[in-house]
């Protein structure tokens, strides 16, 4: 069952009340019952199944912790989360965990810097995060890939999003397929659902990849 979005949004504002206009905006976003969360429900539907509660997973750009508190209450056991805590993200985070009366570690951390992040995971994702591809870097985003398959459990899963906008494409400044990124990603990621869709007049795009060796 996944996470209430009025419970979730309650928990937010009690614990960082400061932070009510955010929370009524980007960070509100991944919520479950939000059409802009759609990765996560495809990641929930098809992909979690997959995943047994008691492998280690992480969420890195937890944000307020949407995630965290879904998988937590679907009853994963060791769940943690990495940020890199603009307005004391994790902090925050930690807190709404605590509302929300469920369990996670969270820490601060940058996907691009990701350091020691631990491991090796049952799944790592990055969800509504990963701007930074609309102007892509192909060594950059190889070195991110490398980095994250090394830290996954052979038959772990790898799930990411990224956006575009529409101009972006037009420039040929985003990646338009699925390819171009199966492409940079190490040979043992193997490629295991896709998904695309426009909204507001932005292209939103889920990958998610199975490590099937080491």
């Amino acid at each position: 069952m996944a996470i209430n979005g009025n419970r979730l949004k309650a928990a937010i504002e009690k614990a960082a009340p400061h932070m009510v206009g955010l929370v009524n905006g980007y960070y509100l976003r991944r919520t479950m019952g939000d059409p802009a969360s759609s990765s996560m429900r495809e990641v929930a539907a098809n992909i979690l199944p997959m995943v047994p509660s008691d492998r280690p997973v992480l969420d890195i750009c937890c944000g307020s912790g949407a995630w965290l508190c879904e998988l937590a209450d679907r009853g994963y056991t060791d769940v943690h989360g990495i940020d890199i805590d603009r307005d004391g993200q994790v902090e925050v985070c930690r807190s709404v965990l605590a509302e929300m009366g469920l369990r996670a570690a969270v820490r601060k951390g940058d996907i691009w810097e990701p350091g020691d992040i631990g491991g090796p995971w049952g799944m790592i994702t990055v969800f509504d995060a990963l701007y930074d591809l609309t102007t892509p870097d192909p060594d950059r985003i190889g070195r991110m890939l490398r980095t994250l398959a090394d830290r996954l459990e052979v038959g772990g899963f790898l799930a990411f999003d990224w956006y575009a906008n529409e101009a972006e494409i037009k420039e040929s400044r985003s990646y338009q397929s699925i390819g171009e990124l199966e492409g940079l990603a190490p040979p043992e990621l193997v490629p295991v659902l896709q998904f695309a869709r426009v909204r507001g007049g932005r292209n939103i795009s889920l990958h998610v990849f199975r490590k099937d060796r080491t």
